[in-house]
């Protein structure tokens, strides 16, 4: 049998993810190889022992053979947060034929030596001071979505929020409630069927969603929310900030990205739960993610235009996957996509 090679990254934490160092790997550990696990190594002149991620495996040397060192063994902790971004990078190479470094750079949340610009302190008429993440303005003035209408219709059309986190749960429709409650028993029984939430504009999803997400927390798992950045209005962020409280965090475009990093951090370790925001949020590094919702699913800006040209639904549904967590959509208009898979049955189409 041939020779295998790992290509690892040591110490991902850093702003270069382009260096990877090959390894030989041993007979022994051959079962236990593979793209995302957490291997230690010798590293360097002294051969220090360091951590360090498998992003590719192949049985073709670099280099000289006689020169490349091995691994010496899997960590006791291989499977992380990290890891299964790895093992996602690595399908989105292989979906969206991109490089395996255009890849990682996308999932991966490095760290970067950028000054977070200062933050204007938002206050409104709401009183509602500013999130934890957020300069959002009220956007409505400029423009409305269908999510941002569905919010405001589910709601009573009201314009008053609530203290953070004190606001009681709404009292669903039976509708409402017979979607909530296949929810609740599908995550209950282990079913990880990706689910179609089909419902019309101001038919209350919101309210949905965070009954979803209410089950979910109970749990003690995390879940990540993604809205098209033309809805990630102040009116919308502020709903979900008026059931959860500090619990949220929101990423969306005008953060820098020395303030993405901190998010991603704060999510990383444990201080926050939920992370709203728009395409790139889906790469909030939780180490317990449980729900992935993906609201208006139909909508184009899913679709990243630059190389790996991923779409966000493909690559939750995976995520979802890797992480054995639940993934929701909703839209009141489907993709021909989305509506297909649950017409044949590989969605299950709610309600």
């Amino acid at each position: 049998m041939a020779e295998q090679y790992a290509s690892i990254i040591i110490d991902i934490s850093h702003e270069d993810v382009d260096r990877v160092f090959q390894y030989r790997i041993p007979p022994a550990l051959l079962p236990q190889i593979r793209v995302g696990v957490q291997v230690c190594v010798p590293f360097g002149s002294g051969n220090r022992k360091r951590t360090g991620y498998v992003v590719e495996l192949t049985d073709k040397p670099d280099y000289d053979k006689d020169k490349i060192k091995e691994i010496i063994g899997v960590t006791e902790k291989s499977i992380t947060a990290d890891s299964r971004f790895i093992e996602l990078a690595w399908w989105m190479k292989e979906q969206y034929g991109s490089t395996m470094n255009q890849a990682l750079k996308t999932v991966l949340p490095v760290k970067k030596k950028v000054k977070a610009r200062n933050k204007k302190i938002v206050e409104t008429m709401t009183g509602m001071p500013q999130l934890p993440g957020t300069s959002l303005q009220d956007e409505n003035k400029t423009g409305t979505s269908a999510n941002a209408a569905d919010a405001g219709n589910a709601a009573g059309a009201e314009n008053t929020v609530p203290a953070a986190g004190n606001s009681s749960a709404v009292v669903l429709n039976p509708e409402q409630q017979a979607v909530v409650d296949a929810f609740c028993s599908s995550c209950d029984t282990g079913d990880r069927t990706p689910c179609l939430l089909h419902g019309v504009t101001g038919s209350g999803k919101t309210e949905v969603y965070m009954a979803m997400i209410d089950h979910v927390l109970k749990q003690q798992k995390q879940v990540i929310v993604l809205i098209p950045e033309i809805a990630l209005t102040y009116q919308t962020v502020s709903r979900f900030y008026s059931r959860f409280g500090s619990r949220i965090c929101v990423m969306h475009s005008r953060l820098s990205a020395g303030e993405k990093c901190d998010q991603f951090e704060r999510a990383r370790k444990g201080e926050t739960d939920i992370m709203i925001g728009a395409r790139s949020a889906l790469f909030t590094p939780f180490p317990n993610l449980g729900l992935i919702i993906l609201d208006e699913e139909h909508e184009g800006a899913y679709k990243s235009e630059t190389t790996p040209r991923y779409h966000a639904r493909e690559v939750a549904e995976k995520l979802a996957e890797l992480n054995e967590a639940a993934f929701v959509m909703g839209s009141a208009t489907p993709s021909v996509e989305a509506y297909a898979k649950a017409q044949a049955g590989i969605y299950a189409c709610l309600p």
